[in-house]
């Protein structure tokens, strides 16, 4: 399927240290320029693989936003995927 793609555990403790990755984003044709992440929690990173702790336990939806160079058209794409995880009490 061609699109962003989320790596990470769908289960958290809160307080842990969450590793996500966009590397395995499926988009033939495009050179990426960015990676922006969404934590669903008010804040937000930038970068293939990034961490992330959450300090509250809950569900979130994590948002991760590609940027393509513009084409020979001049127009730049971008393309967005989700994804839900839980946080649990330590």
């Amino acid at each position: 399927i061609e699109q962003p793609y989320i790596t990470c555990p769908d289960t958290v403790t809160a307080g842990k240290t969450l590793v996500l990755s966009g590397k395995k984003t499926n988009l033939p044709g495009w050179e990426i320029t960015s990676y922006y992440w969404n934590f669903g929690d008010g804040t937000i990173a930038n970068g293939d693989t990034v961490e992330k702790q959450y300090k509250t336990s809950g569900s979130y939806m994590i948002q991760l936003i590609v940027t393509a160079r513009p084409g020979s058209d001049g127009i730049a794409r971008e393309a967005c995927s989700t994804k839900q995880i839980v946080i649990t009490q330590r």
